[in-house]
């Protein structure tokens, strides 16, 4: 007579910290929702990805360039979409890039220079959260008398000003709780 066990492999204290994010996550993003069918307020992929590219840059070791392959693993996420980020930031000057074996990645300027809110403002391509809000394609026939407009304006610009008062500084004080979760080299 045989007898199976069956075990249940330990997992890490990296894969429990990450479960732990998760379930977090899918609590606060539930939060966030408005009530419309489950929909979502959201940033475009450009902007969620610009963030977690200075996320990984701001949590890794100074002296050690990062690359777009690493990034890509971590996160989970397309490599051709991480080059454009990528590419956009360098030219932004917010990563200095180097070519070359060796070559990579890593911040251009201090995290606490670099403001959430000019990231958002210069990754997102629009901030048209109405048809009104953009003119040349406006078909709205209430436009010249709503009071709708002003009042999405409003809370846009409250959104963004609350971006404005976080670096990336402040968003990363506990670098080695990053480096656990992003930093293959932790």
């Amino acid at each position: 007579m045989y007898i199976a066990y069956i075990f249940k492999p330990d997992i890490s204290r990296r894969q429990k910290l990450q479960r732990k994010a998760a379930m977090e996550y899918d609590h606060w993003h539930s939060s966030i929702e408005t009530g419309n069918k489950g929909k979502t307020m959201r940033l475009t992929y450009q902007a969620d990805y610009s963030l977690r590219v200075l996320l990984y840059l701001a949590a890794s070791p100074e002296d050690r360039l990062a690359n777009i392959q690493d990034i890509a693993d971590t996160y989970k996420i397309s490599h051709n979409h991480l080059m454009k980020v990528v590419y956009k930031l360098g030219k932004l000057g917010y990563i200095e890039t180097v070519r070359g074996h060796g070559g990579g990645m890593r911040l251009a300027k201090g995290a606490d220079e670099i403001s959430i809110g000019a990231i958002v403002r210069q990754m997102e391509e629009d901030f048209r959260v109405v048809e009104c809000f953009a003119p040349e394609h406006n078909q709205c026939v209430i436009t010249p008398i709503c009071q709708l407009r002003p009042a999405l304006h409003e809370a846009l610009e409250a959104f963004l000003q609350v971006l404005d008062r976080y670096t990336l500084a402040d968003v990363t004080t506990n670098k080695e709780l990053y480096k656990q979760f992003i930093v293959p080299f932790a």
